[in-house]
Protein backbone atom coordinates (compact mmCIF):
# COMPACT_ATOMS: atom_id res chain seq x y z
CA UNK A 1 0.00 0.00 0.00
CA UNK A 2 2.60 2.76 -1.45
CA UNK A 3 -0.63 5.63 -2.26
CA UNK A 4 -0.36 8.06 0.11
CA UNK A 5 -3.98 8.38 0.17
CA UNK A 6 -4.79 4.67 0.96
CA UNK A 7 -2.40 5.10 3.88
CA UNK A 8 -4.11 8.26 4.64
CA UNK A 9 -7.26 6.34 5.18
CA UNK A 10 -5.87 3.76 6.78
CA UNK A 11 -4.35 5.58 9.61
CA UNK A 12 -7.79 7.15 10.32
CA UNK A 13 -9.74 3.60 9.96
CA UNK A 14 -7.01 2.10 12.58
CA UNK A 15 -6.88 5.23 14.84
CA UNK A 16 -10.84 4.89 15.35
CA UNK A 17 -10.97 1.11 15.89
CA UNK A 18 -8.11 1.53 18.21
CA UNK A 19 -9.94 4.31 19.71
CA UNK A 20 -13.41 1.99 19.48
CA UNK A 21 -14.95 4.91 17.79
CA UNK A 22 -17.54 4.47 14.79
CA UNK A 23 -16.26 3.82 11.49
CA UNK A 24 -18.39 4.79 8.43
CA UNK A 25 -17.59 5.48 4.60
CA UNK A 26 -18.73 9.26 5.76
CA UNK A 27 -17.52 9.76 9.08
CA UNK A 28 -13.89 8.41 6.74
CA UNK A 29 -14.37 10.45 4.34
CA UNK A 30 -15.19 13.50 6.18
CA UNK A 31 -11.91 12.55 8.35
CA UNK A 32 -9.83 11.81 5.66
CA UNK A 33 -11.28 15.09 3.53
CA UNK A 34 -11.71 12.73 0.51
CA UNK A 35 -14.95 11.90 -1.10
CA UNK A 36 -16.87 8.32 -0.80
CA UNK A 37 -15.74 7.22 -3.50
CA UNK A 38 -12.12 7.04 -2.69
CA UNK A 39 -13.04 4.93 0.31
CA UNK A 40 -14.78 2.65 -1.68
CA UNK A 41 -11.45 2.66 -3.65
CA UNK A 42 -9.61 2.22 -0.80
CA UNK A 43 -11.54 -1.30 0.14
CA UNK A 44 -11.10 -2.57 -3.06
CA UNK A 45 -7.34 -1.88 -3.55
CA UNK A 46 -6.48 -3.96 -0.43
CA UNK A 47 -8.86 -6.83 -1.87
CA UNK A 48 -11.96 -6.53 -0.54
CA UNK A 49 -15.60 -7.19 -2.58
CA UNK A 50 -17.06 -4.34 -0.12
CA UNK A 51 -16.29 -2.01 1.64
CA UNK A 52 -18.15 -3.80 4.81
CA UNK A 53 -15.93 -7.00 4.29
CA UNK A 54 -13.01 -4.53 4.65
CA UNK A 55 -14.28 -2.93 7.40
CA UNK A 56 -15.35 -5.93 9.49
CA UNK A 57 -11.64 -7.86 8.69
CA UNK A 58 -10.00 -4.36 10.25
CA UNK A 59 -12.31 -4.66 12.99
CA UNK A 60 -10.95 -7.88 13.88
CA UNK A 61 -7.49 -6.95 14.06
CA UNK A 62 -7.92 -3.44 15.31
CA UNK A 63 -10.82 -3.68 17.89
CA UNK A 64 -10.04 -2.40 21.31
CA UNK A 65 -8.69 -5.50 23.30
CA UNK A 66 -11.16 -6.95 25.51
CA UNK A 67 -8.63 -8.65 28.04
CA UNK A 68 -10.19 -8.61 31.55
CA UNK A 69 -7.12 -6.42 33.41
CA UNK A 70 -4.03 -4.22 32.33
CA UNK A 71 -0.68 -5.52 32.54
CA UNK A 72 1.40 -3.32 34.62
CA UNK A 73 4.77 -3.84 32.88
CA UNK A 74 6.68 -2.16 35.83
CA UNK A 75 5.14 -4.60 37.98
CA UNK A 76 5.99 -7.22 36.05
CA UNK A 77 10.35 -6.25 35.76
CA UNK A 78 10.28 -5.04 39.48
CA UNK A 79 9.14 -8.60 40.63
CA UNK A 80 12.42 -10.52 38.50
CA UNK A 81 14.43 -7.43 39.66
CA UNK A 82 13.99 -7.86 43.71
CA UNK A 83 15.12 -11.56 43.44
CA UNK A 84 18.66 -10.38 44.09
CA UNK A 85 20.36 -13.70 43.68
CA UNK A 86 16.96 -15.31 42.84
CA UNK A 87 15.92 -17.85 40.37
CA UNK A 88 13.45 -17.59 37.56
CA UNK A 89 11.87 -20.81 36.51
CA UNK A 90 9.28 -21.33 33.72
CA UNK A 91 7.39 -23.53 32.55
CA UNK A 92 5.19 -23.70 29.21
CA UNK A 93 2.66 -26.43 27.16
CA UNK A 94 1.89 -26.20 23.77
CA UNK A 95 2.29 -23.59 21.27
CA UNK A 96 3.20 -21.54 24.12
CA UNK A 97 6.53 -23.50 24.56
CA UNK A 98 8.14 -20.97 22.08
CA UNK A 99 7.42 -18.08 25.16
CA UNK A 100 9.34 -20.60 27.75
CA UNK A 101 12.53 -20.57 25.43
CA UNK A 102 12.11 -16.83 24.71
CA UNK A 103 12.08 -15.94 28.14
CA UNK A 104 14.68 -17.84 29.02
CA UNK A 105 16.87 -16.63 26.50
CA UNK A 106 15.85 -13.54 26.95
CA UNK A 107 16.43 -12.90 30.83
CA UNK A 108 19.55 -15.52 30.44
CA UNK A 109 21.13 -11.97 28.59
CA UNK A 110 20.09 -9.82 31.45
CA UNK A 111 22.03 -11.80 33.90
CA UNK A 112 19.05 -13.35 35.30
CA UNK A 113 19.38 -17.05 36.14
CA UNK A 114 16.10 -18.47 34.13
CA UNK A 115 15.76 -22.18 33.88
CA UNK A 116 12.89 -24.68 32.64
CA UNK A 117 10.52 -25.67 35.71
CA UNK A 118 10.87 -29.08 36.97
CA UNK A 119 10.17 -30.53 40.23
CA UNK A 120 13.21 -31.30 41.50
CA UNK A 121 14.89 -28.46 40.59
CA UNK A 122 12.24 -26.07 42.94
CA UNK A 123 11.78 -28.14 45.11
CA UNK A 124 16.02 -28.64 45.29
CA UNK A 125 15.71 -24.53 44.93
CA UNK A 126 13.49 -23.99 47.66
CA UNK A 127 15.24 -26.33 50.31
CA UNK A 128 18.36 -24.15 49.86
CA UNK A 129 16.48 -20.93 50.92
CA UNK A 130 17.17 -19.56 47.19
CA UNK A 131 14.30 -17.34 46.22
CA UNK A 132 12.14 -17.58 42.97
CA UNK A 133 9.66 -16.35 40.82
CA UNK A 134 7.89 -19.14 38.52
CA UNK A 135 6.18 -18.16 35.44
CA UNK A 136 3.32 -20.58 33.93
CA UNK A 137 1.87 -19.71 30.45
CA UNK A 138 -0.85 -22.23 29.85
CA UNK A 139 -3.81 -21.29 27.79
CA UNK A 140 -6.59 -23.68 29.02
CA UNK A 141 -5.30 -23.14 32.80
CA UNK A 142 -5.40 -26.80 33.63
CA UNK A 143 -2.61 -28.59 32.08
CA UNK A 144 -0.16 -27.17 34.57
CA UNK A 145 -2.06 -27.12 37.39
CA UNK A 146 0.57 -29.27 38.86
CA UNK A 147 3.36 -26.77 38.43
CA UNK A 148 0.94 -24.07 40.45
CA UNK A 149 0.56 -26.79 43.42
CA UNK A 150 4.57 -27.18 43.36
CA UNK A 151 5.92 -23.62 43.11
CA UNK A 152 2.96 -22.90 45.92
CA UNK A 153 4.35 -25.48 48.09
CA UNK A 154 8.15 -24.04 47.48
CA UNK A 155 6.80 -20.84 48.36
CA UNK A 156 7.50 -19.25 45.03
CA UNK A 157 4.81 -16.66 43.87
CA UNK A 158 3.66 -17.08 40.51
CA UNK A 159 2.98 -15.05 37.55
CA UNK A 160 0.08 -17.15 34.95
CA UNK A 161 -0.09 -16.38 31.86
CA UNK A 162 -3.42 -18.06 30.33
CA UNK A 163 -6.93 -17.60 28.88
CA UNK A 164 -9.44 -19.29 31.03
CA UNK A 165 -9.42 -16.48 34.35
CA UNK A 166 -11.23 -19.06 36.27
CA UNK A 167 -9.41 -22.02 35.60
CA UNK A 168 -6.84 -23.92 38.36
CA UNK A 169 -3.79 -21.85 37.08
CA UNK A 170 -5.36 -18.79 36.96
CA UNK A 171 -6.37 -18.94 40.73
CA UNK A 172 -3.63 -20.56 41.92
CA UNK A 173 -1.57 -17.65 40.59
CA UNK A 174 -0.24 -14.53 42.58
CA UNK A 175 -0.60 -12.59 39.13
CA UNK A 176 -3.12 -13.69 36.31
CA UNK A 177 -2.57 -12.42 32.74
CA UNK A 178 -5.82 -13.29 30.74
CA UNK A 179 -4.98 -13.05 27.14
CA UNK A 180 -8.16 -13.35 24.93
CA UNK A 181 -7.93 -16.36 22.51
CA UNK A 182 -9.81 -17.05 19.22
CA UNK A 183 -11.27 -21.10 19.20
CA UNK A 184 -12.88 -22.84 16.06
CA UNK A 185 -13.54 -25.22 14.18
CA UNK A 186 -11.34 -26.08 10.83
CA UNK A 187 -14.52 -26.17 9.10
CA UNK A 188 -14.09 -22.37 10.16
CA UNK A 189 -10.23 -21.77 10.90
CA UNK A 190 -9.46 -18.48 12.41
CA UNK A 191 -5.85 -17.94 14.13
CA UNK A 192 -5.51 -18.29 17.62
CA UNK A 193 -3.06 -15.99 18.40
CA UNK A 194 -2.23 -16.65 22.16
CA UNK A 195 1.37 -17.60 22.04
CA UNK A 196 1.92 -14.80 19.61
CA UNK A 197 0.28 -12.40 22.43
CA UNK A 198 2.21 -14.56 25.34
CA UNK A 199 5.35 -13.60 23.63
CA UNK A 200 4.68 -9.80 23.39
CA UNK A 201 3.88 -9.47 26.90
CA UNK A 202 7.28 -11.39 28.05
CA UNK A 203 9.04 -9.08 25.60
CA UNK A 204 7.35 -5.50 26.84
CA UNK A 205 8.46 -7.26 30.29
CA UNK A 206 11.94 -8.03 29.51
CA UNK A 207 12.45 -4.07 27.88
CA UNK A 208 11.17 -2.70 31.31
CA UNK A 209 13.28 -4.88 32.95
CA UNK A 210 16.46 -4.19 30.92
CA UNK A 211 15.63 -0.29 31.53
CA UNK A 212 15.34 -0.91 35.49
CA UNK A 213 18.83 -2.73 35.38
CA UNK A 214 20.45 0.02 33.35
CA UNK A 215 18.84 3.11 35.96
CA UNK A 216 20.78 0.72 38.81
CA UNK A 217 24.33 2.64 39.82
CA UNK A 218 27.02 0.39 39.45
CA UNK A 219 28.23 -2.10 42.37
CA UNK A 220 30.36 -0.89 44.66
CA UNK A 221 34.23 -2.92 43.79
Amino acid sequence: MDNPTDQHIYGIIRRNLKEGRPVTVLGVAADAEVSRSTIYRFARHLGYATWQECITHLTEFHAPRTDNIEIDYGVLAEAIQELRGGIVLVDAVGDAEICREHLIERLGRLGIITLPYAPATCEQLSSHGVPGLAFVINESGFVLSGTCRVCRQCGYKIVAITANETSLVAQTSDLCICIGNKKSSLQNYEPNLFAASALIVLERMAARLEALLLEEPPSPA
